[in-house]
């Protein structure tokens, strides 16, 4: 069956064949083998490169690992992403959380076409921006994947937070506490005050990513953010993600 996919990486295997992990529409996580793509007359139209979004066909096997690969066009490359360091490493971050994030043959629709929307806004965002479009990336796949931190109500007790102010949000509970079952559990916290509250849910309401990535943020609260989001995302894997080191507020 016809399907789309991202190329989350790709290894050499022989002279002119390639080994790969992508992630598509229909199947999720698969790994995949593409015979002979390298061939200058090769049926498949590769090679296979990083980032690139893609119309696929495969052959599973079920007791393999490795699928094959039998019909592959690049749809988009996603050539801007390499024009300046803030948006490959954005780019390399949102492939790490689906390489890392995902099991394999499960698959997200809503997932896949949130990384293609992120992939694209990256394409053209300015630095600041890369940044914003990644964090709505991360927002989006906390709540795909059933893990929505809990912004308005305490996440132990339920109580609802305050409506203006800072909150006290509890990464390691995903979600804000009240100062009661604070007290209880000491844990650690990040201060959410009312500007970067208001960005939460400026992310949260915006359309997608490219419009996540013109929303006007302080570099305060830009850098609350790198701190704060990838934390939740890796408190949910239970994994470290390097390339999140790699992304500028």
């Amino acid at each position: 069956m016809p399907d789309l996919a991202l190329v989350l990486r790709r290894f050499d295997y022989g002279e002119t064949s390639q080994t790969a992990r992508l992630f598509s529409r229909e199947h999720g996580r698969v790994g995949v083998l593409a015979k002979g793509v390298k061939r200058p007359n090769a049926s498949l139209r590769g090679p296979l490169d990083l980032f690139a979004f893609a119309e696929i066909d495969l052959i599973l096997r079920p007791r393999s690992d490795l699928h094959l690969l039998t019909h592959y066009r690049v749809v988009s490359g996603f050539a801007g992403l390499r024009k300046n360091l803030e948006r490959l490493h954005g780019a390399f971050y949102v492939t790490e959380i689906l390489r890392e994030g995902t099991r394999d043959r499960d698959p997200s629709p809503e997932l896949f076409e949130a990384t293609v929307a992120t992939l694209a806004a990256l394409e053209t965002a300015s630095r600041v921006g890369a940044s914003l479009a990644v964090a709505w990336f991360e927002l989006a796949y906390l709540e795909i994947a059933g893990f929505a931190p809990r912004w308005g109500a305490c996440s132990v007790c339920g109580r609802a937070a305050p409506v203006r102010g800072p909150v006290r949000f509890a990464p390691w509970l995903g979600g804000v506490v009240c100062r009661n079952c604070l007290a209880e559990r000491p844990v650690r916290i990040v201060t959410l005050g009312a500007g970067l509250r208001a960005v939460l849910a400026s992310l949260h309401g915006a359309s997608g990513p490219a419009e996540a990535a013109t929303i006007e943020v302080s570099t305060l609260d830009r850098a609350v953010l790198r701190d704060l989001l990838p934390g939740l995302l890796q408190g949910v894997m239970e994994k470290e993600l390097k390339a999140a080191t790699f992304i500028s507020p």
